[in-house]
């Protein structure tokens, strides 16, 4: 990412979170009122499980991230495909966790129609903010961070849509992790085409310079001189 877009996300991260623990709250709050709350424990369960949780569902992620890393020079091919399977793997957790969210409280929307609002707002709030949490511990990180907002992003849109056209919890989980890994794809092209790093030249030690270089030629000069006045 270009500077003034990187510095953006990570200032943006803490207000990310806030926003989305208000909804938890407004929305966690509004069911507790209608008498829903049974509909909560689960994603409250996985948020305070998330220190333990989130960690073993980013290890195979993780694995290959590393081998991406080690094979990157000697065998970049190979690099290239780990690099390809270490962000499939995030964005199907990703994609899995929030449709998880939102499938195993679905049910509650049938019983009473009313509960329609609360609970997507619950149900995006509570799969996506507790991620922010976790990524925060490395800001220098902003693609994951980027993750967790394009996670929101996709969220926002298709699980409304999901409602509208009726669709199953797999249905739900194929879009939306097709469309996750679409802004992923576009953010890599954007790195490797759009944004190049300009390259600086290293300067030379004072030992390689042109000066330090000519100035034992000039010395010997100098010493031939004063011997041959």
């Amino acid at each position: 990412m270009s500077g003034p877009i990187q510095n953006i996300v990570k200032k943006s991260l803490n207000p990310f979170i806030g926003i989305g623990a208000v909804c938890m709250v407004c929305s966690g709050a509004w069911l507790i009122s209608d008498g829903h709350w049974y509909a909560l424990w689960l994603a409250t369960m996985g948020l305070i499980l998330s220190p333990v949780v989130y960690p073993l569902l980013m290890i195979p992620g993780a694995f290959c991230a590393g081998v991406m890393m080690a094979t990157q020079k000697l065998y970049p091919r190979a690099s290239k495909v780990f690099s390809v399977l270490a962000f499939t793997w995030f964005c199907a957790v990703l994609s899995g966790y929030t449709v998880l969210s939102f499938t195993l409280i679905q049910d509650y929307i049938t019983a009473d129609p009313n509960a329609l609002v609360p609970i997507v707002i619950w149900a995006i709030s509570a799969a996506v903010t507790p991620w922010g949490f976790f990524f925060a511990r490395d800001r220098e990180n902003v693609f994951f961070t980027g993750m967790v907002y394009m996670t929101a992003l996709v969220a926002v849109i298709v699980i409304p849509l999901s409602l509208k056209y009726g669709l199953s919890g797999g249905q739900l989980f194929w879009i939306f992790w097709a469309s996750l890994g679409t802004l992923v794809g576009l953010q890599a092209l954007y790195e490797k085409y759009l944004h190049k790093t300009p390259e600086v030249e290293t300067p030379l030690a004072p030992a390689e310079t042109p000066a330090a270089q000519d100035a034992p030629v000039a010395e010997d000069a100098a010493a031939q001189t004063d011997k041959n006045p």
